[in-house]
């Protein structure tokens, strides 16, 4: 399996979802986590793209 590192500007451009609300679901557990590498933030494109499907599921569901 081939993943890619995201840092915030893509991951905020892929979720269509400020940096503040970025972090404010990940301490709600609603978004996956950062990993950290050194100083530097990022993110598995993989779970990023997992938790947009599941976001479109729950929105199926409940329509």
């Amino acid at each position: 399996m081939s993943d890619q590192f995201l840092r915030i500007p893509a991951v905020m451009k892929k979720v269509a979802l400020r940096k503040t609300a970025i972090y404010d679901k990940i301490n709600a557990g609603d978004f996956p986590p950062p990993i950290k590498l050194g100083n530097v933030s990022v993110w598995l494109e993989s779970e990023v793209d997992e938790w947009i499907q599941a976001k479109v599921a729950e929105y199926r569901e409940a329509g």
